[in-house]
């Protein structure tokens, strides 16, 4: 194993793990937060951070080494020592990147900057946890709306129009009349054709 997967492995169990004459990393415990531009939701996490004044070796990375590896705790050391070396050497010329850790760069003013992975939560309680999208449920109103009767507009007639409703009405009243005189002259026809055929008959 490489000397950033052992960091990795002590990410999940400490807060803090110091590379000997390098600088130490530094996790800080965020809570579940909601972005509502992308109605995402994102589980606790711990955030991993750099800080390059803290070079003083506690004996925690080079411990952990030493007993995975089976090794003595000054050989752990001096593997340690030699992997900073490497990254020193390395970071002039191009970024240096521990695998799950994060990347290291230096800016204009010649200062180291860390980038750390984003993909990989350190928080145990969170395990299995993923970030997840959400819709959006709008409340629908106990009260329905109460009803507005809509109020339908008065037409207003031309006086052309009142003459022909009222010629028309006229019209439908002498057809009316006129039946009305047709049944009269029948049934006057029926009782006349009665009273003269009718007695005879009998």
């Amino acid at each position: 194993m490489t000397t950033a997967n052992y960091i990795k492995d002590l990410l999940y169990r400490y807060d803090c793990v110091i590379v000997p004459n390098f600088g130490g990393f530094v996790t800080n415990r965020i809570s579940a937060r909601i972005n509502t531009d992308s109605n995402t939701f994102y589980p606790p996490t711990k955030e991993v951070g750099f800080n390059s004044h803290l070079t003083h070796n506690d004996g925690l990375l080079a411990n952990y080494i030493a007993s995975v590896e089976n090794i003595s705790f000054e050989k752990a050391n001096a593997t340690i020592l030699e992997t900073v070396s490497e990254w020193n050497t390395a970071i002039k010329t191009e970024a240096v990147v521990l695998e799950n850790v994060g990347s290291f760069s230096l800016n204009e003013k010649n200062q180291l900057i860390f980038s750390p992975t984003n993909t990989i939560n350190y928080l145990t309680s969170s395990f299995g946890l993923i970030s997840l999208a959400y819709s959006i449920i709008y409340d629908i109103p106990a009260h329905p709306p109460a009803w507005t009767p809509t109020l339908t507009p008065i037409v207003e007639l031309s006086a052309l129009d009142i003459i022909s409703l009222i010629l028309l009405a006229a019209l439908s009243l002498s057809l009316i009349t006129c039946v009305i005189n047709l049944i009269l002259i029948l049934l006057l026809q029926t009782f006349y054709l009665y009273s003269k055929v009718g007695p005879k008959l009998i």
